[in-house]
């Protein structure tokens, strides 16, 4: 199995990570510009799920870069699964999109300890096998790491770096078994340097950006 870690793209002001699976062997390489699980303007190979069949999840799906990926994939005939704790917001761009079956929602802080699992279920519940997962959820604090609060911070850590490794354990290995599908991670311009007033941030989006590429390297083999 080859892992196919893309190029970095630059969209509204982040980075993207995208590790996808082929069912190619070989060593990984890095390209610009192809989709997930197979390159740029290529059709499905025998057996292989067409566009519009596939499904994919998008967390923090309600505004911003996640609104973004999901209006972009469905354009692209992609079946969505939008998460975000703005069940309002959710169920609007969800009707705009399609509506059920075309763009179904769950609403969900996944902030919680317990959101991981709570999704993995309902996931399953609805007896949907996901080909995508873009784990986009986040949030920034900005001030002095001494005079922030903690729990803020935590909560920040817990958003941006613990549910990225929480979901991709869940939903990877799945993928891995059925040798096709795709994980992008969000990442910003703060996972390449240190940024003063933004640090716990910039830390958790460091931890992402290394995480995806070792995962990638796992993968390599």
């Amino acid at each position: 199995m080859r892992a196919l870690l893309h190029g970095q793209l630059r969209a509204a002001g982040g980075a993207l990570r995208q590790l996808a699976l082929s069912a190619e062997g070989g060593a990984p390489a890095r390209r610009r510009g192809a989709g997930a699980g197979g390159r740029a303007g290529q059709r499905p190979r025998a057996g292989e799920l067409s566009l519009a069949e596939r499904r994919a999840l998008v967390t923090g799906a309600s505004s911003g870069i996640g609104e973004a990926f999901a209006r972009a994939l469905a354009r692209r005939g992609r079946p969505l699964l939008l998460v975000a704790r703005r069940a309002e917001r959710l169920a609007r761009l969800a009707e705009e999109l399609g509506g059920p079956g075309r763009a179904d929602v769950i609403a969900l802080d996944l902030t919680r300890a317990d959101a991981g699992a709570m999704l993995e279920a309902e996931v399953a519940r609805r007896g949907v096998e996901l080909d995508m997962l873009v784990n986009n959820a986040g949030s920034g604090l900005t001030g002095r790491f001494a005079e922030l609060p903690v729990d803020r911070q935590l909560a920040m850590v817990d958003l941006n770096a613990r549910a990225t490794v929480d979901l991709t354990r869940r939903f990877l290995p799945g993928m891995i078994e059925r040798k096709h599908g795709g994980v992008i991670n969000v990442v910003s311009t703060s996972a390449f340097q240190p940024v003063p007033f933004f640090s716990v941030y910039a830390a958790s989006k460091a931890f992402v950006l290394t995480f995806t590429e070792s995962i990638a390297g796992e993968l390599a083999g």
